[in-house]
């Protein structure tokens, strides 16, 4: 990955992310891929109703189809290691510190506010 001036979080850290263990860990990461799965279900589903309409009409066959695909498309996408390392070597690193172990809390020490030029409180 070439770094860019404009991302300051990956040209300061030096840190480049290993993407085998952003897939076991990522929380998110697995829930979107939970949603996928159930994606080829309602995709069999879509196609089992244009298999149904085909004998009556072929343009709600169609429509049916065409979902099935969208949904057959959703199911097997999957997030390329390029992407997964660029969403974490691109990502705001912010100062913090651990308040509660039970539950974890971690208090970001950092003005989070989006503009430039913003007034520190």
């Amino acid at each position: 990955m070439v770094d860019h001036p404009q991302f300051e979080a990956s040209v300061k850290s030096g840190i480049h992310a290993d993407v085998s263990r952003i897939r076991q860990k990522d929380e998110i990461i697995k829930a979107v891929v939970k949603k996928r799965r159930s994606s080829a279900i309602i995709c069999v589903c879509f196609l089992c109703m244009a298999g149904i309409s085909l004998f009556k009409s072929w343009i709600p066959a169609v429509i049916c189809l065409l979902l099935a695909l969208f949904f057959l498309w959703r199911a097997v996408g999957k997030f390329s290691d390029e992407y997964l390392r660029e969403m974490y070597e691109e990502g705001l690193l912010v100062p913090g510190m651990i308040v509660k172990t039970e539950p974890l809390t971690i208090m970001a020490i950092a003005n989070m506010t989006a503009r430039d030029g913003a007034a520190v409180p």
